[in-house]
């Protein structure tokens, strides 16, 4: 009991002894704005405790001019995943590639012309103490049956993840909970919550709450989501 007390109190505002309470509150980070209660209008804390900042940064191949655009900021971080079997990978090897440089075609701010070639990278402007990164298991629709990416991401509660800031500046964040969705769809999936507390990694869902020793490769190939706080 005092076990289940100690997690509940990681999360006090969902703490009403549903042990799904972790997804529930992605869920409501995620879909705030659409609350029937406040429509996104009091929900100003979840702005400061949950937000990723970021934006495109393009160099002409030409005159070397570097510039900014389509900034945006959301409440969690997107991640892509490769195809599924037999790809194995980790969290800050997918993180990396979401910041790495591509090459778009883009008319030149600087120099006026139109280049094929246009350096293009996603960078980082801003995160908040916590962060959420939610894993593309679903292309397309993710109500539709079939089409889950089981790409096996491994990872460890405790680790941790370095993000780059545009200013150079290192942000280290450590691993404190993870969302495990079992089946094919959203709607019909059920979920578990992985959980660190106390040095320890607990399992829960909606019917009990229970210590993990060595994380299995489902929970690698059916993670959803993860959330960390800054060290």
């Amino acid at each position: 009991m005092h076990q289940l007390q100690s997690i509940k109190n990681h999360f006090p505002a969902f703490a009403n002894d549903r042990q799904q309470d972790c997804f529930e509150l992605y869920t409501r980070v995620m879909n705030y704005r659409q609350c029937p209660c406040c429509q996104g209008q009091s929900c100003r804390e979840l702005d400061r405790l949950f937000g990723v900042k970021f934006a495109n940064r393009l160099e002409c191949p030409g005159c070397k001019n570097e510039w900014l655009a389509g900034e945006a900021q959301q409440h969690f971080l997107d991640i892509g995943l490769p195809a599924a079997d037999p790809q194995t990978t980790t969290v800050q090897a997918l993180v990396n590639k979401v910041f790495c440089v591509n090459k778009y075609e883009y008319a030149c701010v600087g120099c006026g012309k139109q280049r094929k070639d246009v350096n293009v990278r996603q960078v980082l402007i801003d995160a908040s103490p916590r962060l959420v990164l939610r894993l593309k298991r679903w292309s397309g629709d993710p109500d539709m049956p079939g089409r889950k990416n089981r790409c096996a991401v491994k990872f460890t509660l405790s680790e941790k993840l370095t993000l780059t800031q545009q200013s150079s500046e290192h942000l280290t964040y450590v691993l404190k909970s993870a969302v495990i969705h079992h089946g094919d769809t959203i709607e019909n999936g059920q979920n578990t919550s992985l959980l660190y507390v106390n040095g320890r990694t607990y399992s829960a869902d909606d019917e009990r709450t229970q210590p993990v020793g060595t994380l299995k490769m489902d929970h690698y190939k059916q993670c959803y989501m993860l959330c960390y706080m800054l060290c």
